[in-house]
């Protein structure tokens, strides 16, 4: 059988090209549109979902550091601005040592530091007699003199034609009231502003290992070419004035009894 053709008019063939070609515009509009969806939500799978720790958000910034995904700041501090910083920090408010903290942080945006981790032992009784006493026998076992202890550390690695990179991490032991008595389920109604107050006195310890990094990673800057020859030399310095500083600290505090931590 032939076929049959209705050639139409030449209205109608413009009409059936118009339909075709918005038809063609249509399809590839909408294959955009999903190929630009699907760009985004990769993207958007790149951004962490959390806060996470503070290396893997460095190992981030460090890969696209040539993308100045972190704005530098826009004047450089001095290390008599980071220890202006920490005189603040270690002995004013919540928000001083959150302006400190935010100042180490931009220093060492390209760094890996780790997060605080915090190591409780327990202590007993619902007096403070009682409890100075539980804390006696216990810290002893635990391998510390004081109520609290912050230990803070920092590494550094270097390869050729690249920047050193450091790592800070610190652990802070604190003592955890625990329920011996069945009249006495919860703490006494003293100890958490005590517990506070000794929370406050070793995070300004901590803050101090942040100031340390920092100052040694101004200190790499100023090295330039010789940094990675010299870091050893830089990292034993800054190590001796933290050490210094964390004496200091706990003079002036009294081991953080001035800020309140006494039982």
């Amino acid at each position: 059988m032939i076929p049959h053709t209705y050639p139409g008019s030449k209205s109608n063939r413009l009409r059936l090209l118009s339909l075709l070609f918005l038809s063609v515009l249509l399809v590839a509009g909408l294959a955009g549109a999903r190929i630009g969806a699907r760009a985004d939500q990769e993207a958007l799978q790149l951004k962490p979902t959390s806060t996470g720790s503070r290396d893997a958000i460095a190992r981030l910034n460090a890969k696209q550091a040539d993308q100045h995904t972190i704005p530098a700041p826009h004047t450089a501090p001095t290390e008599a601005d980071l220890y202006d910083a920490l005189k603040k920090g270690c002995f004013g408010s919540q928000s001083d040592r959150a302006a400190a903290d935010a100042l180490y942080r931009g220093v060492l945006r390209y760094d890996a530091v780790e997060q605080v981790h915090y190591i409780p032992y327990p202590v007993y009784g619902y007096t403070p007699e009682d409890i100075r006493a539980s804390q006696a026998q216990t810290k002893a076992k635990v391998g510390i003199n004081e109520w609290g202890y912050t230990h803070s550390k920092w590494s550094y690695r270097y390869s050729a034609n690249q920047p050193v990179q450091l790592t800070l991490q610190t652990s802070i032991t604190m003592p955890q009231w625990t329920a011996t008595d069945p009249n006495h389920p919860s703490p006494p109604p003293f100890w958490p502003s005590f517990y506070n107050a000794l929370l406050f006195h070793e995070q300004g310890h901590a803050l101090i290992g942040e100031y340390a990094v920092a100052l040694m990673r101004l200190r790499l800057n100023a090295a330039g070419a010789g940094a990675s020859t010299n870091a050893g030399a830089i990292c034993n310095q800054v190590q001796s004035e933290m050490d210094i500083l964390n004496q200091q600290y706990d003079q002036a505090t009294n081991h953080g009894v001035s800020q309140g931590a006494r039982l």
